[in-house]
């Protein structure tokens, strides 16, 4: 399915077609290395926000404000249940990444002198 009005015809005339991207997206795909950084443009003009039916299946959210608005909304989007595709089994989340609030705020608070930037240094 060639699209030759897009910036993006060259990615299709490999195995990787916009349905595959919009769909089947499966970021541990080895095709995908080749036009990693086309790619993830073209997701974001297309796709922006596309629902994968690979490993278990997982929305992928590429525009930089989309994924700021997700990141900061964990009342909507939480990282309970771990924010690796695909899972792990391992039943101990990684804190903070794989907590909510309040127990992210208070893991944060215990952690955050150890990265300021005086300490860093």
């Amino acid at each position: 399915m060639a699209d030759t009005a897009s910036p993006f015809a060259d990615m299709f005339a490999g195995e990787l077609d916009d349905d595959w991207y919009a769909h089947h997206y499966n970021h541990l795909d080895p095709r995908l290395g080749k036009t990693l950084h086309a790619s993830m443009a073209l997701m974001r003009e297309r796709h922006p926000v596309a629902h994968s039916d690979q490993l278990g299946g997982f929305f992928v959210v590429s525009k930089y404000e989309d994924v700021l608005n997700v990141a900061q909304d964990w009342a909507t989007f939480s990282s309970a249940q771990g924010v690796t595709i695909p899972g792990f089994a391992d039943s101990t989340p990684a804190i903070p990444e794989m907590v909510d609030p309040p127990d992210h705020t208070t893991y944060k608070r215990i952690i955050n002198p150890w990265f300021r930037p005086v300490t860093v240094r």
